[in-house]
């Protein structure tokens, strides 16, 4: 009986395998109906066609939070969360080399120094090196950024928000065995569905190797950004 409406629903939660490839929508609804988590094709799309052939909505869990609030509080109060163009609060995650790592809630818009600042700053004798920002598809990023506002729309200047999380790096890491253990992940967790990322993975991932073990080629870098281009 929502809001006295005389309307209820059942709520069921299904916990999946925690496959990367479920984080797309409609490999999401494939898991849900119990199959393979791969993508569909499109169209049809999720609000026509989704879930056993419904009409479905798709969102973050994140989203889903906000909407008890803003019909609580109305629209207008939700804005009034942030004096930023994009209105509302964000779920930050900051980890890697700061004094301290964790969750903090916060207005769109910070910049990459305000979230390492929330975060507790840089550790002791820890120099800034560079930062995965927004989660392992998201975009590695030099202090060039450190003053970026960052939004859904970031991306454009080369520092994405994504999952709202920020990875830490300080000099001690080596960007080629980061990035190697980034490909790693990609191997591991690529559905297998497209050519170009079930093979190009790992291709990256074979000349990544032979990159952090001191045993390089020439036009390696090349075909890096080649492969990269393509996957892309």
């Amino acid at each position: 009986n929502i809001l006295g409406s005389g309307f209820s629903f059942k709520i069921h939660i299904h916990r999946g395998a925690g496959a990367y490839i479920c984080g797309e929508e409609t490999a999401l609804i494939e898991s849900l109906e119990g199959k393979r988590g791969e993508p569909r094709l499109r169209p049809p799309f999720p609000p026509t066609y989704g879930f056993r052939g419904q009409p479905t909505a798709v969102n973050n869990v994140e989203s889903f939070c906000a909407v008890p609030h803003i019909l609580k509080n109305g629209a207008e109060w939700w804005k009034t969360r942030s004096t930023y163009s994009t209105p509302g609060i964000k779920i930050y995650m900051i980890l890697g080399h700061v004094n301290d790592p964790g969750l903090f809630e916060a207005p769109f818009g910070l910049t990459l120094r305000q979230i390492i600042k929330m975060g507790g700053g840089l550790q002791t004798n820890s120099k800034f090196k560079f930062a995965l920002c927004g989660a392992a598809a998201g975009m590695i990023v030099d202090k060039s950024l450190f003053d970026v506002p960052i939004d859904f729309a970031s991306s454009q200047q080369g520092i994405s928000l994504g999952a709202g999380s920020f990875l830490i790096c300080d000099q001690s890491v080596s960007s080629i065995a980061f990035l190697r253990e980034v490909l790693h992940f990609f191997t591991a967790e690529s559905c297998g569905k497209c050519t170009p990322c079930r093979v190009g993975t790992w291709r990256s991932l074979e000349i990544l190797n032979r990159l952090a073990g001191g045993y390089g080629r020439q036009g390696d870098t090349e075909e890096l950004k080649t492969l990269a281009a393509l996957m892309q």
